[in-house]
């Protein structure tokens, strides 16, 4: 009796989640360019949708202020000069036209997805003398350091939004995009300034200190926002006297706080003043536990007009299979418009589809709801003869045909098996081996399924180590994905005195300096910190680690910063609080940021120095705990006096606190 409730129960909930599937209206994926440069690529891509029940293709058709189409192909009523973009072999092909038709035949929308502000790639010289980037060098942004923006940073060179001919450019362009092809939408990314170090343009801070005058209230953000949302509203107001009903939608920053402070991209104002129809929100968090965090403080008012979009990639930090379908699930339970999968390329090169179609296909087939009891998965390990894991081992499962790669852990996930079928091959280089897999009903490795392969994979023998230095120490930090002790050489390659060493110097050995147990993706992440307070001014050092297997795991090279700042800090700690005091002989108003090491904003705030102590509790402006022992201080300053003329200066300092 009691088996026959559970049954009951479980078909249900089943019930359940089936009938919210149904509600999700676009179950979309991004495509790059590299995807639509040929008829066969486009050929495939619209067979995987079809497959899988994608029903909206977002393709990058404008990568750099270039073109994956034909620039006033039938009608010229709006200027655009942008030429082929240097992706296209063929630039004879329209792979735009292509899709459209593809597309149209499978009942699949395609929105055509526009890079906006940036305009270079990473090499100018990948670009054609009428680029814009030449044309109009003038319309390129600059740092709060005062310098213009390279093709070399970030995402490549941007254009400043402060410049109106630089929005009519842009209108034009889009216009003709919509006005040409038959899209059912316009999809804006990088509508947005790089980040809150950039878009210093000397002509939109004499703007913005003229505009000052008039209203003492205007903050700098503010004034970064209005230029964007000027943007949005200019490009908004364009395609839509063009094509009204069409779908104008962005690719936006998840968390709405940090979007306006630290990006100018206030994407809640642009749907409350129509400007735009759908968000889609950039929410590549890896962990569950932070990626439902972040969903919840979106008002469920809005979720109607947001699409969630979904990591759907692996790198060098493994993204588990299983972790994708959890957020997948999340979305379809929470009555958002849509999910969307970044990208298509990370799709198949993961084989993630094996993992969303169970998922997704139910939209297409709405089956009844059955029982998956009898249903197993095998999660499992590739490793050498040496002990170390394999990573891109192509594992194959006989009976389903399910396909897996391990990934830089050697872990693979096999999902959703009948029992009995235990049999899979591993493929890695020219080896294949056959093996029986124990089945089990969870999704996390288990080491009954560790398979060996008589193979010695290439050791890795270089650790990103990341150097940086403020005017007291030299600060080292690093990661690894298991627990190691190294040893920490120091070399000093040049000093005032000319006084150096000959070889390297141990100098300490290094432990984990904390702790993380990510339970919700099963990886325990050791991280590694050292602060060398024994650095001579001036003086410029390298440093080596080698690892207990005297492999030699890292190298860098740093020295003492003395670039004059205008406050002294001191820090301390109490328990996960930081106190930071700000000193300085005149009083300032302080614009300060708390970043993580990689740059990522966590918390910011406003305080006069000399009279507030800034208290930070380690969480990030979304309420997660922040682990970890350094961070970067980063601030501007401003006159206390609301009376005095603003200096020309907006510049960055950074501190960094331990």
């Amino acid at each position: 009796m009691f088996y026959r409730q559970n049954r009951r129960i479980l078909v249900i909930l089943l019930l359940m989640i089936f009938s919210a599937l149904g509600a999700l209206e676009l179950r979309s994926i991004w495509v790059t360019p590299w995807d639509l440069t040929s008829p066969n690529k486009i050929d495939q891509l619209i067979q995987d949708c079809v497959n899988n029940n994608i029903n909206e293709i977002l393709a990058e058709v404008r990568y750099r202020g270039d073109a994956l189409y034909q620039p006033n192909r039938v009608s010229n009523a709006y200027n655009n000069p942008e030429t082929a973009s240097y992706i296209l072999d063929d630039k004879g092909f329209d792979p735009l036209l292509y899709l459209i038709q593809k597309a149209k035949a499978n009942s699949i929308k395609v929105q055509g997805w526009v890079v906006v502000f940036a305009i270079t790639p990473g090499s100018s010289q990948r670009l054609s003398s009428n680029h814009l980037y030449f044309t109009k060098p003038d319309w390129i942004t600059y740092s709060a350091d005062g310098v213009k923006m390279a093709t070399t940073d970030l995402e490549g060179a941007y254009i400043d939004p402060f410049f109106a001919e630089a929005r009519e450019y842009l209108a034009n362009v889009f216009a003709d995009l919509v006005q040409n092809y038959d899209l059912d939408g316009l999809h804006l990314d990088y509508i947005r300034y790089p980040n809150h170090r950039w878009g210093f343009h000397p002509n939109s801070l004499k703007a913005y200190e003229e505009n000052l005058n008039n209203d003492r209230s205007l903050t700098w953000e503010m004034w970064k926002e209005q230029q964007v949302t000027a943007t949005v509203k200019l490009i908004s107001e364009r395609i839509k006297a063009v094509k009204p009903h069409i779908e104008l939608s962005a690719a936006v920053k998840p968390d709405p706080l940090s979007a306006t402070k630290y990006y100018g991209q206030n994407w809640q104002d642009w749907l409350d003043k129509k400007y735009i129809d759908t968000v889609y929100l950039m929410a590549y968090q890896t962990k569950d536990q932070s990626f439902v965090k972040l969903l919840e403080q979106i008002p469920e008012d809005k979720h109607n007009q947001i699409v969630v979009g979904l990591r759907a990639w692996s790198d060098s930090n493994p993204y588990p299979a299983y972790l994708l379908r959890n957020k997948t699930v999340f979305v379809i339970q929470n009555d958002y418009k849509g999910v969307s999968f970044f990208s298509y390329e990370g799709i198949r090169s993961q084989s993630y589809f094996t993992t969303i179609k169970p998922l997704i296909q139910l939209f297409k087939n709405n089956y009844a709801a059955q029982e998956h009891t009898s249903l197993y998965n095998i999660c499992g390990k590739v490793k050498g003869l040496n002990g170390k894991a394999i990573q891109g081992a192509k594992v194959i499962h006989h009976s389903s045909q399910q396909v897996s790669y391990t990934d830089n852990e050697g872990i693979f996930t096999i999902y959703r098996v009948n029992k009995g079928e235990t049999d899979i091959k591993v493929e890695y280089k020219n080896q294949k081996s056959e093996f029986k897999a124990k089945l089990f009903k969870d999704e996390s490795f288990n080491y009954n399924n560790i398979f060996v392969l008589d193979i010695f994979p290439e050791e890795s023998l270089s650790l990103p180590i990341k150097c940086v230095y403020d005017n007291k120490n030299i600060y080292l930090f690093w990661s690894n994905n298991e627990a190691r002790s190294f040893a920490l050489y120091r070399k000093k390659i040049a000093s005032p005195n000319d006084i150096i060493d000959t070889d390297f110097q141990f100098v300490s050995f290094v432990s984990s300096k904390y702790y993380s147990n990510a339970a919700d993706d099963n990886r325990n992440i050791f991280y590694y910190i050292y602060i060398d307070k024994t650095a001579e001014p001036f003086a410029h050092y390298e440093y080596r680690l080698i690892d207990n297997e005297l492999i030699v795991q890292g190298y860098v090279r740093g020295e003492l910063d003395f670039t004059p700042q205008p406050l002294e800090f001191s820090f301390s700690k109490e328990n996960d609080t930081f106190l930071i005091n700000m000193i300085s002989e005149e009083n300032y108003i302080v614009n300060w940021s708390i970043l993580d090491m990689q740059g990522k904003p966590l918390y910011y705030g406003i305080n006069q120095a000399n009279a507030d102590v800034v208290k930070w509790n380690s969480q990030s402006s979304e309420g997660d705990k922040i682990l970890g022992s350094l961070f970067i201080f980063e601030y501007q300053v401003k006159p206390a006096n609301p009376n005095s003329v603003l200096p020309n200066n907006n510049k960055y300092y950074r501190q960094y606190i331990y």
